[in-house]
């Protein structure tokens, strides 16, 4: 019998984690997904940083590290222009792109997933922090359709300062 109890009780986690994370993260999707069908576009400082990061998987996938951005004020080192360069998140923008996702889409992917994933992190710091989950919760929830979603396709340094890698 306690093993049924215990499966019940992992069963109740999964379902909690899926209905009250991931439920909204698909409503936050689908409240942006002009975005991700390319009808609206990143700019400004989001598109500065895609730019290198175009620039640095096209050599990367070429077998060269480039350590030179002739693109940049006619060329300085290119180390200095990728956010995170040794952040182990962007090697998902590579992984995606290897798997015949275009780099545009595969950029857009990484940066929600970086997103969510400082979401789920600020969950369990304000769970951790106050002892109370339906205040997490609703943290969770604030966060998540704060103007930070926003601010993301337009100045993706302060998604990139705002959440620890």
């Amino acid at each position: 019998m306690p093993l049924l109890i215990q499966l019940k009780n992992t069963c109740w986690r999964y379902r909690f984690i899926f209905i009250r994370l991931i439920l909204p993260f698909i409503l936050w999707i689908f409240l942006y997904r002009r975005f991700f069908l390319a009808k609206d576009f990143i700019e400004q400082d989001t598109f500065y940083i895609f730019a290198n990061v175009k620039y640095f998987i096209d050599n990367i996938r070429e077998g060269v590290f480039p350590l030179w951005n002739p693109f940049i004020a006619w060329g300085m080192p290119h180390i200095r222009h990728l956010e995170g360069i040794f952040n182990p998140i962007w090697s998902l923008t590579l992984v995606l792109d290897i798997a015949s996702i275009p780099t545009y889409y595969s950029f857009l992917i990484t940066i929600v997933f970086y997103y969510f994933l400082g979401l789920v992190g600020f969950y369990c710091l304000v769970k951790e922090l106050i002892r109370n989950n339906e205040i997490a919760y609703y943290a969770y929830l604030t966060l998540m359709f704060s103007s930070l979603a926003l601010v993301m396709y337009i100045q993706l340094t302060h998604l990139i300062v705002l959440v620890p890698s």
